[in-house]
């Protein structure tokens, strides 16, 4: 059973001009255990797909279905703090907080006791190769690879069944989008998360199990 799938998804939005069709009756399945590409020039449609998929926009028409629930059915606020999470190309960390506070507070929110909350904050830091000593630093303090860890970090702590990457490779060097590209094919595989990767780079889209191409809207597998 897929933990992820669209059915005829079309999604439309008014600019000042004309009314823009993003997407166009795409449809797909997503397993957990396996890490996918959705790759495509600007505007076809991609970043979209990922926002619906993230339970941030609704369709215009067709379903997108959550362990075989609608998710016009989920309380979506729940979908996206606990099943749901995303790595943002610019991190999103919270820049008065630091490395280990960032991972933490996610799972204050859901009311989990500090002490739980710090020690799973480390261990994951750990498991992205962020050690303790730059665990205590602020975001400013660490390089754009190691907030990318930060933010992976966070989104492994949620312990979300899927994982939405946003071009985390984006801005990076070559070697550390290697090195993030082969922690999400860790996620994938042995922790068995369903992990999808938004990306211009047509490198780390090879490493992928699946690659969807999405051209004008329309997809293709």
């Amino acid at each position: 059973m897929s933990v992820l799938s669209i059915k005829e998804v079309s999604y439309q939005y008014k600019n000042k001009y004309q009314t823009v069709s993003a997407l166009d009756g795409i449809s797909y399945e997503f397993n957990l255990g396996k890490l996918y590409a959705v790759i495509g020039k600007s505007g076809s449609g991609k970043t979209t797909l990922l926002s619906l998929l993230a339970g941030l926009s609704v369709p215009t028409k067709g379903k997108i279905l959550f362990h075989e629930t609608a998710m016009t059915e989920l309380n979506l606020d729940e979908y996206r703090r606990d099943h749901a999470s995303v790595i943002y190309q610019n991190f999103n960390l919270f820049p008065l907080l630091t490395a280990k506070e960032n991972v933490m507070y996610p799972l204050l929110l859901k009311k989990m006791e500090k002490t739980k909350a710090r020690q799973q904050a480390e261990e994951k830091l750990c498991s992205v190769e962020l050690t303790k000593e730059k665990q205590k630093r602020m975001p400013a303090q660490l390089s754009g690879g190691e907030q990318q860890r930060v933010a992976i970090a966070r989104a492994l702590a949620s312990e979300a069944e899927i994982i939405l990457a946003d071009e985390p490779t984006g801005n990076l060097d070559s070697e550390n989008s290697k090195n993030i590209i082969n922690i999400l094919k860790e996620l994938a595989y042995k922790e068995k998360r369903c992990v999808i990767l938004v990306t211009h780079d047509n490198k780390a889209a090879s490493q992928a199990d699946s690659i969807l191409h999405i051209k004008d809207g329309k997809l293709e597998v």
